[in-house]
């Protein structure tokens, strides 16, 4: 499952993080991550669906930032793929797809302070 957000009015932010070079981008990769805590948290404290073993909570992670055709992102669940059912449930009882919906404004929020902090 994956969630496009388009980040409005960072495109100044985002060209000095790209100026910084290597340390721009570690900058980014840090405020990417970051982001994605909430989400992760929020999906880790869900009564959407039921884990009797509790192995698919204890399996939910964010993953090392990835760089693909649109960006660069990072996936939230069972990274480990200690619970590999986790896309069943997910499909069944989602809980990935509210948490994100919940969170994104916090998300942004959290992506555009590390940023700047980044950028000091």
């Amino acid at each position: 499952m994956s969630a496009d957000m388009e980040l409005q009015g960072f495109e100044d932010i985002m060209k000095k993080i790209e100026d910084m070079g290597r340390k721009g981008s570690k900058a980014e990769n840090n405020a990417i991550t970051k982001g994605a805590e909430p989400v992760l948290e929020d999906a880790k404290n869900t009564t959407a669906f039921k884990d009797r073993t509790g192995k698919l909570r204890k399996s939910l992670d964010i993953s090392k930032v990835k760089n693909g055709k649109e960006g660069k992102y990072v996936w939230i669940g069972d990274i480990d793929k200690q619970a590999n059912y986790s896309w069943y449930v997910e499909y069944t009882h989602p809980f990935l797809r509210p948490a994100f919906e919940k969170n994104k404004d916090e998300v942004f929020r959290i992506i555009k302070e590390e940023l700047e902090k980044g950028l000091k």
